[in-house]
């Protein structure tokens, strides 16, 4: 009986048409072009690099941007300096992915070495000039109907399967790559192409900066905010009084920072009115510092602004996912109590087994089933895509045929959970027709 019911759950998984509500393919050519784009992906270039232990001639940071070469170095060689440091990674989620990524779409099941990558990188070459390879990985392996890009706004997508979002505007004046405030606030004065000199103007400024959004082109609007936004420090008067300190050269605290960043959100959305995107898509969680090091960021007040806004902009749907461990309870509860408010998958550093299962339990646990989105892949190129659906697959048939077995579910109950979380849920809240 487990055996037919763990059958019938696969199936299902297998079959299940999907949506991928985040990611970052080139619309006008979602596949890899060559190998470096599958063997030096970013989160696996960071492992590699972090492998060395930093002993190699100079600085920890000049190893990290140049020992595997830069975007104009060729992407073979790239791959030849990394190709020696494979050995130490074999163990990680992201090593699993690239043997699935070779096995099961290049066909190619022997370890990658020096003696064999040139042979690899040709086949990689060759099948990412192929239009129908992309096609046959989106369809036949992901059987995936949409992708929602957040890169290159506006280009001519190659298919209608692939849609467009829209990295939203920042009202961050810091991050782990620029710490200094007066250097964020000179980059927001110039885009919006004015002096900011109290919060009337920045008010002004966002609402004009973002008018002009259409849904008609845009599935979401991305808020790129501080894991730290909080309701401290937010009023006119306080918002004011941070600029000036900021324009006189004087300290600023985190919760100045974090509030500044909330009135631009509410500004934003203020600006948006009733013809942006109507999903607001948040991904929180994680900082990125000198030279790409991410690491996981929480704080207590965030879930509580968040919170504030959803209540507040109610013609809004907001999107949560998270990259930290401590924000999968906090955007749950969010979900579970307010009605424009709904979870989407496992970002950056959730994307590990572990983290996935204590995402989908919880949420399964506390949020009603039409606020799960299983999936988003937040992936470069198709082929990296697929990994990751299958391991998010894998995870949620464990976690579904357990209960089943328990008697927590029916089923029928389970089949219907996958269906809805993978395909109806998305195609719903982001309005897909």
């Amino acid at each position: 009986m487990a055996n037919n019911v763990k059958g019938i759950i696969d199936k299902a998984l297998q079959e299940v048409n999907t949506i991928d509500v985040h990611c970052h393919l080139n619309p006008a050519k979602p596949g890899a072009d060559n190998i470096a784009d599958i063997l030096l992906y970013h989160h696996m270039r960071i492992e590699l690099v972090s492998s060395t232990l930093g002993r190699t001639v100079g600085s920890s940071r000049d190893l990290h941007l140049h020992l595997l070469g830069t975007e104009e170095t060729p992407p073979l060689e790239r791959v030849y300096r990394g190709i020696d440091l494979i050995k130490n990674v074999p163990n990680t989620t992201l090593a699993l992915f690239v043997r699935w990524i070779m096995k099961d779409l290049y066909g190619i099941e022997e370890e990658i070495s020096r003696q064999n990558v040139e042979k690899i990188a040709t086949i990689v070459e060759d099948k990412g000039k192929d239009f129908n390879w992309q096609e046959k990985i989106l369809d036949e392996y992901c059987g995936l109907d949409y992708a929602i890009s957040a890169e290159f706004p506006g280009r001519p997508a190659y298919s209608p399967r692939i849609m467009h979002g829209l990295a939203g505007f920042p009202c961050n004046l810091v991050d782990g790559k620029d710490t200094d405030p007066a250097n964020g606030f000179a980059k927001l004065e110039k885009r919006l192409g004015a002096n900011i000199n109290n919060a009337q103007d920045y008010r002004d400024g966002l609402m004009k900066h973002v008018s002009n959004i259409s849904s008609d082109k845009f599935s979401y609007f991305g808020a790129r905010v501080l894991p730290y936004m909080t309701l401290l420090h937010s009023t006119d008067e306080e918002i004011t009084s941070t600029i000036k300190k900021i324009k006189d050269g004087k300290p600023v605290s985190n919760d100045e920072l974090g509030g500044f960043c909330y009135a631009g959100m509410k500004h934003i959305l203020d600006g948006m009115g009733k013809t942006g995107p109507r999903v607001i898509q948040v991904v929180v969680g994680s900082e990125v510092f000198l030279p790409h090091r991410a690491m996981s960021h929480w704080s207590s007040e965030f879930a509580i602004a968040l919170a504030h806004i959803a209540n507040v902009y109610e013609e809004f749907h907001f999107d949560l996912s998270t990259a930290s461990e401590h924000y999968i309870q906090d955007f749950a509860i969010m979900a579970k109590h307010i009605p424009n408010v709904s979870v989407a998958g496992y970002w950056w550093h959730t994307l590990y087994p572990y983290y996935i299962r204590k995402t989908i339990e919880t949420r399964l646990d506390m949020v009603p089933l039409n606020k799960i989105i299983g999936f988003f892949s937040d992936a470069y190129h198709c082929e990296w895509i697929y990994p990751k659906l299958r391991m998010v697959k894998e995870v949620m048939g464990e976690v579904l045929l357990e209960r089943v077995a328990r008697g927590w579910y029916t089923v029928d109950l389970a089949l219907d959970i996958i269906q809805k979380v993978f395909y109806d849920n998305p195609k719903a809240i982001y309005r897909i027709k």
